[in-house]
């Protein structure tokens, strides 16, 4: 058991998966802030999907890139790495979403832990 993160697209009706992060909870935990403003009436966060703007994409971009994603525990998540490797496959995920949302497409963050 553990956190499992998807960040997916709907292009022309299909679903791509543009990354997947396994226990990476100060992304999470930036996520669950973005859910929360979007639904002030959200309990727990887990196994929804989160439709992500373009604001949202730009927001998680600057976190990663200036090390600001808060840090955050929960049962099962595991720990961030926070090497370089991380935040460049973390940044470019989300640079290649920003890109698909520019476009039309639908992008949503998904969780289950």
């Amino acid at each position: 058991m553990g956190l499992d993160q998807h960040l997916n697209a709907e292009i022309d009706g299909a679903k791509i998966e543009i990354a997947y992060w396994r226990k990476h909870p100060d992304l999470n935990g930036l996520l669950e802030q973005i859910a929360k403003e979007k639904d002030p009436e959200l309990k727990i966060f887990n196994c929804q999907n989160v439709e992500l703007n373009e604001e949202d994409c730009r927001r998680i971009m600057l976190a990663v890139i200036n090390e600001e994603l808060p840090f955050t525990e929960g049962f099962f998540f595991g720990k961030s790495l926070h090497d370089k490797e991380e935040r460049e496959t973390t940044y470019l995920a989300f640079a290649t979403a920003l890109g698909l949302v520019q476009m039309g497409n639908r992008v949503t963050y998904y969780c289950w832990w």
